[in-house]
């Protein structure tokens, strides 16, 4: 069998790369491939601050209002129907979820007791060991887990200590969830489950990439919604997912600490627009989903979702989005939700991971990897919000949690230890696509006969970016169709 040459394949496409000719003020900068950009639009740090200041002066005045439900996505027939649709309570359902719960608050109760056994055991055996091997040494640590003071540890106390630890940490299961130990991380996840179970709760993740040399400086914002009124009869869920590019940031390119993904986009077209047109359209986006109207139905919670999302919080903010008063999942109380006193809540994918599993290898991409859900061009932020919602979808979902074992703690402790050791032994794979976005190759073929083939351009092959000067335009060009074909049948 031929072998293949990976390196032959990707010298041979990159012969016919010639960098693309973008619209801009200066020769030197480079941005993505941006349909319709004017070539006066101006970009770079200063340019991006001082479009920054101007926002900060309405900034304090901003935060004083409260937030309104007025929002242009209510001119559309589509949006405005969904205000009205009432959320009806599935008996069948809601004894499910239930039932689900009672089990696993019984089986962490149980595994938790276990496990603490075990780990006991292991302890105990290695104190002995660590004793007959040091016998004039006395253990720097009590019957509690309380550890000498820093200044008062010798050499051999740190060397216990460290092992200690290191036997603790790769002990599984480890149970971080046990109803008896801290409830509020407990009620965090059950109600975290119980409303995405329930299909009761509005979800609206978001994620913020910034510029690595200053990190103020907001480059890209992702936005994906699941809103169960339009997934009510749907067995495919239906998402609603933006990716935005601040337009004075578009020439600051991330390449030190992570790969700039700004141009590849994987699930439609990114909408290129200055920072106070981003601004103004996640705002319309949070005024029509995440704030409650009195005059419409708020029989639905809503929830802001994020991996690690208060630094995201403190982004949105400084540009000067309105966000509604939240509290954390852990903090509802079932007999204070009433529709006259909707709740938004926070649930962040990182906490619940953390949870379950533990704080190790939780980055994204590793979860991600760990339950098997498809991903690429991790660190563009349109793409985060959506793998970020769809990960929160498969963590809460009870039918997901049942069906793929995901309460076995056990197994995935140990698969996500194991990732993480391959992680620090293994070199990082790279795709092939890659090098072809790196590599210009200004060699020409003087054949008259050779057929000139396209050049290649350093995106992905999906939607490519777009201008827009005006937030509404922009979101009306993600409405694949502005008519209901069917509203007269």
């Amino acid at each position: 069998m031929q072998r293949y040459n990976r390196k032959a394949v990707v010298n041979r496409y990159a012969n016919n790369y010639r960098s693309p000719q973008y619209h801009t003020t200066r020769n030197e900068t480079k941005l993505v491939y941006v349909r319709a950009l004017p070539k006066d639009v101006k970009h770079g740090m200063e340019i991006y601050k001082r479009s920054q200041a101007i926002i900060n002066k309405q900034v304090n005045e901003l935060h004083k209002s409260k937030p309104s439900c007025q929002s242009w996505l209510n001119n559309y027939d589509h949006f405005k129907e969904l205000k009205y649709v009432n959320y009806e309570i599935s008996n069948t359902l809601t004894q499910y979820v239930s039932s689900y719960i009672t089990k696993i608050k019984d089986h962490y109760l149980n595994l938790s007791k276990k496990s603490n056994s075990l780990l006991n055991e292991k302890i105990e055996k290695f104190n002995k060991e660590w004793i007959g091997n040091h016998r004039n040494h006395k253990l720097p640590i009590d019957l509690t887990g309380k550890k000498v003071k820093v200044e008062e540890q010798t050499i051999l106390d740190k060397e216990y200590l460290k092992l200690y630890s290191t036997l603790k940490r790769d002990h599984v299961p480890t149970v971080y969830c046990s109803p008896k130990g801290d409830p509020s991380q407990w009620d965090y996840l059950k109600n975290s489950i119980e409303n995405i179970s329930k299909k009761n709760t509005i979800c609206f993740s978001f994620d913020i990439e910034a510029f690595e040399k200053d990190n103020k400086i907001i480059t890209e914002i992702g936005i994906s919604i699941y809103d169960p009124r339009e997934n009510i009869h749907s067995i495919n869920p239906i998402l609603r997912n933006y990716h935005l590019i601040v337009s004075e940031s578009l020439s600051l390119i991330n390449k030190n600490w992570v790969l700039d993904m700004k141009e590849c986009f994987l699930l439609g077209e990114s909408l290129v627009l200055p920072l106070r047109q981003c601004v103004e359209f996640i705002q319309n986006l949070i005024n029509f989903y995440m704030v409650y109207d009195p005059k419409t139905s708020g029989s639905w919670k809503r929830a802001f979702v994020g991996h690690n999302i208060e630094g995201d919080f403190k982004w949105l903010r400084s540009i000067g989005v309105v966000l509604p008063e939240t509290k954390s999942a852990s903090d509802l109380s079932q007999s204070t939700e009433t529709e006259s006193s909707p709740t938004t809540i926070v649930m962040d994918t990182m906490k619940i991971y953390s949870a379950f599993y533990g704080k190790e290898g939780c980055s994204l991409g590793k979860i991600l990897r760990l339950f098997k859900l498809p991903h690429a061009f991790l660190h563009n932020a349109g793409n985060d919000a959506y793998y970020t919602l769809r990960l929160l979808l498969h963590l809460c979902d009870v039918n997901t949690r049942v069906q793929c074992s995901l309460d076995d703690i056990e197994m995935f402790q140990s698969k996500a230890k194991q990732l993480l050791d391959r992680s620090k032994e293994e070199d990082k794979i790279i795709p092939m696509s890659y090098p072809l976005t790196i590599k210009s190759n200004k060699q020409t073929n003087n054949n008259d006969s050779y057929r000139k083939k396209k050049d290649l351009v350093p995106q992905t092959e999906f939607g490519g970016s777009q201008w827009f000067d005006d937030a509404k335009d922009a979101f009306e060009s993600t409405i694949e169709s502005k008519n209901n074909i069917f509203k007269d049948i």
